[in-house]
């Protein structure tokens, strides 16, 4: 996926959830 979309969800979810986006 995009990385902004992916920075955008982690800063939003402030979980180190990178692994479910990824």
């Amino acid at each position: 996926m995009v990385r902004s979309m992916e920075r955008t969800f982690n800063a939003d979810a402030h979980k180190p959830s990178r692994s479910e986006i990824v």
